[in-house]
């Protein structure tokens, strides 16, 4: 019996809040574990969603160490801007940290608890299409300072085809063909799916071209739920059996004493 598989390198969902003040500007990523040395080379990007330019200045980004006053700084409607360190003091934790963007008045417009990183990986606020909701999660990708994070949708469906290994590997789920970007472990992926397995797959489109990002087999699931669960529509005939062995007992010692009582009377 298999278990349920997982296979992310890209994404690792992680314990992360974010709280938004409406309309603000906000947090959208952030670099805490630069590969190499960290100093200099972390950042922090702000989306401005308003149809008008926003100027940061007064603006405060706090961390656990420390905190920094923004000082002119211009971001566009529906633009971003990265906030990096190499330019002043400021340092990002790792793991177990809370970076805070306050306004000018002292208001917390986006705060982010990281739990814990990846060498050069960012945290990104990233959306989940599902198939009745959406949801926002802050997920370990490939960092994309300045531009828009990708969104993730979940589709579920049928391996139709065998994996292909080659130079541009892919999946089919049932009649939708899925690239499989190069971080992958193709020959594990292989080795743990077949075809006509069921699964769960989120995929990103990348230029159109839809690409896979996380997938797990779930056809195996019920079975192994159905195995190992306890089997009570047994329990009534089960209990009615056991109630009906006890009457028959009681009733046999009655009778087997009323047989003792006539023989001493005899």
């Amino acid at each position: 019996m298999r278990t349920i598989f997982l296979f992310t390198p890209l994404l690792f969902f992680i314990s992360i809040q974010n709280s938004l003040a409406e309309n603000a500007p906000y947090i959208t990523e952030i670099m805490p574990n630069p590969e190499g040395a960290d100093s200099g080379k972390e950042w922090i990007e702000i989306f401005n969603p308003q149809n008008f330019p926003i100027d940061l200045k007064g603006f405060v980004l706090k961390s656990s160490n420390n905190e920094h006053f923004l000082e002119d700084l211009i971001v566009e409607p529906k633009n971003y801007t990265i906030i990096g360190s190499k330019s002043f003091k400021f340092s990002i934790k790792n793991s177990n940290e809370k970076i805070l963007l306050q306004s000018p008045s002292g208001k917390t417009l986006s705060e982010v608890e990281i739990t814990k990183s990846e060498s050069d990986k960012s945290i990104s606020l990233i959306k989940v299409f599902k198939k009745n909701k959406i949801e926002t999660n802050w997920i370990l990708s490939h960092p994309t300072p300045g531009e828009k994070n990708p969104e993730l949708y979940e589709i579920e469906g049928i391996l139709s085809e065998e994996i292909t290994i080659g130079k541009f590997a892919e999946i089919k789920i049932d009649n939708t063909r899925v690239r499989l970007p190069e971080y992958f472990d193709i020959k594990t992926l292989k080795a743990y799916t077949k075809k006509g397995d069921k699964i769960k797959a989120l995929i990103s489109d990348i230029e159109g071209i839809l690409t896979l990002s996380k997938i797990k087999i779930i056809n195996e699931i019920k079975k192994e739920e159905t195995s190992s669960a306890f089997p009570y529509f047994l329990l009534l005939p089960i209990s009615l059996i056991g109630f009906f062995l006890i009457i028959e007992s009681s009733l046999l010692h009655a009778s087997c004493c009323k047989s003792v009582e006539q023989t001493q009377l005899l």
